[in-house]
């Protein structure tokens, strides 16, 4: 919350969370597949659980924004530069927009038995007394200054960690419908690149999609998706075949695979699916493809988000 906006962005951000809107069909599918995920993966009940609270917090109001003019001129020489198209633009919502969505997921976390929930609700009180700065932390993060932002929460005793992932998605659905404004231009100029065209951010994983299996990134912060080239490691862009491998679960080869990189050590999970994702099943793979990360990180890889 903002301090130079006082009591009047404290009134507006209860009026927000007040605010609940229709759930969309696919945020109820969602959670109806990980609610399902948790029937056949009892391991993974507590962060099944945890991803259902949150989609549904986080959809629970709309997304304001207000929109982003580029001209194609600028887009393109944004893009040809290999500067990602929100770069040096500021958040495009009202900073009591995004506390309030904060403070949903903080709410909505804390009600979970089962868990720690203390750290949600140190996290929520600090917000309610303007002790983070959610606005200057999301155009921080936007600008791809996540060691910087880790560095500082740290210094303040705050969990990095549950802050980032909380404000990651916090400003998910409004830079996803920014993204969408944005789309036609990812078409003006190639990109190829392994970092999102539209906000600069790593992707949270890869879409092996349609018949043909092409490969697609997706963005962990605004749902972006960009064609990539499968003989590529996004990370480190190279491209020796010989350092690029991949690691599954029998049973799940034609569903789900880790692709790593011996040059760089990184890896990123796969999918296979017919049609892009929507956002709400994006959240829900991370969840499903989490023992795709403890096999490849029990081997030495990581991932940069």
């Amino acid at each position: 919350m903002l301090n130079r906006q006082g009591n009047t962005v404290a009134g507006r951000i209860t009026k927000l969370l007040n605010r609940q809107t229709p759930e969309q069909p696919d945020v109820t599918e969602a959670v109806a597949q990980l609610t399902r995920l948790t029937e056949t993966r009892p391991d993974l009940r507590h962060p099944t659980l945890l991803q259902s609270v949150l989609i549904r917090a986080l959809y629970a109001a709309p997304a304001l924004v207000s929109s982003c003019a580029l001209t194609a001129e600028e887009a393109t020489m944004k893009l040809t530069g290999g500067v990602p198209l929100l770069r040096n633009v500021s958040l495009p919502c009202e900073a009591s927009h995004l506390c309030a969505t904060f403070l949903r997921l903080c709410m909505a976390a804390s009600t979970i038995t089962g868990i720690d929930r203390q750290p949600y609700k140190a996290l929520a009180a600090a917000i309610n007394k303007q002790r983070l700065d959610l606005w200057i932390l999301g155009n921080t993060l936007l600008v791809g200054a996540t060691d910087i932002l880790s560095a500082q929460l740290t210094a303040q005793s705050y969990p990095p960690g549950l802050v980032l992932t909380l404000l990651r998605l916090a400003l998910l659905p409004f830079l996803e419908r920014v993204a969408t404004q944005l789309t036609a231009w990812h078409n003006v100029q190639s990109w190829g690149r392994g970092y999102c065209p539209t906000c600069g951010a790593w992707p949270v994983l890869a879409e092996q999609r349609g018949l043909e299996q092409q490969r697609y990134l997706r963005c962990g912060l605004c749902a972006s998706s960009w064609e990539i080239d499968r003989l590529l490691c996004p990370f480190c862009t190279t491209r020796d075949y010989t350092l690029l491998g991949y690691f599954q679960v029998e049973g799940e080869e034609q569903r789900k695979r880790a692709a790593t990189c011996d040059a760089c050590q990184g890896y990123i999970k796969l999918c296979s699916t017919l049609t892009l994702l929507t956002t709400p099943q994006l959240l829900l793979e991370e969840v499903a493809l989490m023992h795709l990360d403890l096999i490849v990180m029990a081997k030495g890889y990581v991932s940069p988000l």
